[in-house]
């Protein structure tokens, strides 16, 4: 034993109740450390489960993707899930008192999405097969049509379209500038009411109705939600391999994992127009087209007014658009 060893052991036996107090703080302050780490790690999983169960537990959405892209991208080594729902198509929602969405929006579940996208029923069940439906309740509250379960609905399905372009839900209603083409007839039975779908963006022009995918006859549309193995990547993700394809981040997800960049306020720049519009809802995902071209989507502007002081299909320049 050193000189030093010597003397520091002499010093602690000397003054032992300096050391035992010492000891005891030592120990106080590593206490301290460990429950504050312990909380904060809590806390945070405690959100992000909290924002899974009410948006959903996917990181990316990708609007209008065909049928094997799903497939393609569970293949993908940065991938954790793939899941989807066919987007069916659009009815005529009889007698709806809201004009800005005057839709029913038909949107086939496969078993595994539920498991991803949060369902929250207020009664009755969930569909079991292609000719069951679960109707939400946004319908009543928001468009002042009743369903009740044991209903049966028999609807003209079609394509909305606009200039030749296919219309999703991203898209807002066009009134005098959109169609709806029916090409088909569907008979479904009202087996449960829900909560609005939170994937069921304010703005868009379809009330949600949740059926079971037929496994027989694929829709050709998909949207297709994707959980990354690692969330801090899902924009370098999405500019890399969602390349030509619009989609929008779970940022209410994202934002408790650190992995989003979502400041909260409800003024957001537009890339391409150059300025700040106070028009924007505050409440939506921002929905990004990996491609120049038409503008990826107008349903966050509160007046078609600021959709055309935008640029309606002239939103471009940029390879990688931000547009909320």
């Amino acid at each position: 034993m050193n000189i030093f060893n010597k003397v520091a052991l002499q010093g602690l036996i000397k003054n032992r109740t300096r050391t035992v107090v010492t000891i005891i703080g030592v120990a106080l302050a590593a206490a301290l450390f460990t429950g504050v780490a312990a909380f904060a790690v809590s806390l945070q999983d405690y959100m992000v489960r909290g924002a899974e169960g009410k948006y959903g537990s996917w990181h990316l959405e990708v609007f209008q993707a065909d049928t094997s892209f799903a497939e393609q991208q569970a293949g993908n080594s940065k991938v954790a899930q793939a899941v989807s729902f066919e987007n069916i198509g659009y009815a005529i929602l009889e007698g709806g008192q809201n004009a800005d969405k005057p839709y029913l929006f038909l949107a086939g579940f496969h078993e595994d999405t539920f498991s991803v996208l949060p369902v929250n029923l207020l009664y009755g069940r969930l569909p079991e097969n292609s000719g069951e439906v679960l109707v939400s309740s946004h319908v009543e509250n928001n468009g002042g049509v009743k369903f009740s379960v044991g209903d049966t609905l028999t609807l003209p399905v079609g394509e909305r379209q606009t200039d030749g372009r296919v219309l999703s839900q991203h898209d807002p209603f066009q009134g005098g500038e959109e169609t709806l083409a029916a090409t088909e007839v569907k008979t479904y039975t009202v087996v449960g009411i829900c909560q609005r779908p939170a994937f069921e963006m304010r703005s868009a022009p379809g009330y949600t109705l949740i059926t079971k995918a037929d496994g027989s006859t694929p829709a050709e549309s998909q949207t297709v939600f994707l959980a990354l193995k690692e969330p801090a990547q899902s924009r370098s993700f999405a500019k890399n391999s969602l390349v030509g394809c619009v989609y929008t981040q779970n940022d209410d997800v994202l934002r408790f994992l650190g992995a989003s960049d979502d400041t909260l306020s409800p003024l957001r720049p537009f890339e391409g127009c150059g300025r700040r519009n106070p028009r924007l809802l505050p409440d939506y995902a921002g929905v990004y087209r990996n491609r120049s071209g038409k503008c990826a989507n107008r349903r966050l502007l509160a007046s078609r007014r600021s959709a055309a002081a935008c640029g309606q299909r002239g939103f471009g320049g940029d390879s990688y658009d931000f547009i909320r």
